[in-house]
């Protein structure tokens, strides 16, 4: 966990902090929400492209 805040804080956050029940709150100012948002969903759509270009991958379409 110190690992996420201490990586969060070099990211440019500035106010990191980690709750009871273990999650952690982050604030920060809108641009630096906008790029986290930016590259989640960078993220996101790379992870999806590779598993629709896995050769393993099943199209449930055929089986509806």
């Amino acid at each position: 966990m110190d690992n996420v805040i201490a990586e969060a804080k070099e990211d440019g956050i500035k106010n990191v902090t980690k709750n009871e029940d273990g999650s952690v709150t982050y604030k920060m100012s809108k641009a630096e929400h906008m790029k986290m948002m930016k590259e989640m969903k960078t993220n996101v759509t790379n992870y999806v492209d590779e598993i629709v270009d896995d050769e393993d991958y099943i199209d449930s379409r055929h089986y509806a």
